[in-house]
């Protein structure tokens, strides 16, 4: 199993039973909201925050629950379906859309919702019924063009044309960042720069073809809020030609001159996963960080006995032209090399007369992709690699870090040699 399929699986075995849960609890609201709207209300906190808009511009602000249920009483919906998911995972928050029929017409509607676990209930809602067909042009349009430069096309100075200075980002399950920690909020234009810089590097490394296309779209007009359900779809290049559903959402906040204030990115939709992976990964009671540790070295365990004892058997690339291979197949042989190498292969690599030929093309291709980045970009990957060298020394074995060695090196020499000269012109 390639390693980026072994963050798949763990990735699978975190989200999956966390998605199952969220989508027992909000297909009981839904049910409640057609059937009984008394017990509806009581899914919600008493003097909490609650707010539903229309399409026709009315807007119902409720705080207890008596509110709530005036609402479901004097807007009834029939056959509820769940239709996207988004989970948080770091905190209560819910965004979830479905779709039910309002005399006979099917009408889509965006919840968002924050519960407190320790009382069960909803303390915070926004509700959207219906998408909007009054939104202001210029905010459909910097929407759909920012959605689109980011998710598809990973063109991140979108960030720096379309946002304002102190603009706010938020990831609201990011796959890595679920999977292996980090950063859920950022502020500031350079740094939200940077860090979809990194992340659309990253994804290029596994990715062949994107493709973003936009399926509804809602706009709350008292927080001049717009918000973009969509459907990506990718080709990796673990199993080329196979493409993978990836739906998504992006809610974007505009401040009064128009430029994008608060970005919230909603990047793992459960019910699709559950659907798909729920008979393998489901229904899984949560378990300690202890034993999410072991289970984390146990996957990687297994991954490494079943590389081992497929190397020999697994054809080694061609001896000759590589360079003249289609681009495609040149990115398929680099990740295959990178795979080998974090095995640890790299003395049964070394033997071979292709290994030569096979980690020039790789470097040259990395050198190529890291020229293209930011310099704060590539100033962060140095001081992370700085870092590595001392944890982590068996990563510099690795093609691809290596490369990156080498830039870091010639800008250190670069810098070195300016400072004389700097010197001079100072006395």
């Amino acid at each position: 199993m390639p390693a980026g399929e072994v963050v798949h699986v763990l990735f699978l075995k975190k989200v999956v039973p966390v998605g199952e849960k969220h989508i027992a609890f909000i297909k009981n609201v839904l049910e409640l909201k057609s059937n009984d709207c008394e017990a509806f209300a009581q899914q919600f906190k008493d003097h909490g925050n609650f707010t539903a808009a229309y399409p026709d511009g009315t807007v119902d602000r409720m705080g207890a629950q008596a509110d709530v249920e005036v609402m479901c009483k004097n807007h009834p919906s029939t056959g509820l379906v769940l239709t996207r998911v988004f989970p948080d995972f770091s905190k209560g928050d819910l965004l979830f859309e479905e779709e039910h029929l309002v005399a006979d017409r099917k009408v889509h509607a965006l919840w968002r919702t924050h519960s407190c676990s320790k009382i069960g209930k909803i303390v915070r809602s926004n509700i959207l019924f219906g998408e909007s067909a009054s939104v202001p042009e210029h905010v459909r349009q910097a929407g759909e063009q920012f959605v689109t430069q980011i998710l598809e096309k990973g063109s991140c100075a979108a960030y720096s044309r379309l946002a304002e200075t102190d603009v706010t980002v938020r990831l609201h399950g990011d796959p890595h960042q679920v999977t292996k920690g980090g950063q859920t909020v950022i502020d500031g234009v350079s740094n939200a720069r940077s860090a979809c810089e990194l992340k659309a590097a990253r994804e290029r490394r596994m990715t062949t073809s994107t493709s973003l296309a936009i399926e509804r779209v809602y706009y709350d007009a008292g927080k001049n809020e717009l918000t973009l359900v969509a459907k990506k779809q990718i080709t990796t290049v673990f199993r080329p030609g196979m493409v993978v559903d990836k739906p998504t959402a992006v809610a974007l906040k505009f401040s009064k001159t128009g430029k994008i204030q608060v970005a919230d990115f909603y990047e793992t939709e459960v019910l699709h996963l559950e659907k798909k992976w729920g008979h393998k990964y489901g229904k899984q009671d949560s378990i300690s960080s202890v034993e999410q540790k072991h289970d984390y070295k146990k996957v990687l365990n297994s991954w490494w006995q079943h590389a081992l004892s497929k190397v020999k058997a697994k054809a080694p690339p061609k001896e000759e032209g590589l360079k003249s291979l289609p681009p495609l197949v040149q990115q398929q042989k680099c990740a295959w090399l990178e795979e080998r190498e974090r095995l640890g292969e790299v003395k049964w690599l070394k033997e071979k007369p292709w290994y030569d030929e096979l980690v020039s093309l790789c470097t040259q291709r990395e050198h190529s992709e890291l020229q293209h980045l930011p310099a704060a970009v590539t100033a962060k990957k140095c001081a992370w690699l700085q870092e590595k060298k001392h944890s982590e020394p068996l990563e510099m074995e690795v093609t691809r870090v290596r490369a990156l060695a080498m830039i870091c090196i010639k800008q250190q020499t670069a810098m070195l040699a300016q400072q004389p000269a700097v010197q001079l012109s100072k006395g």
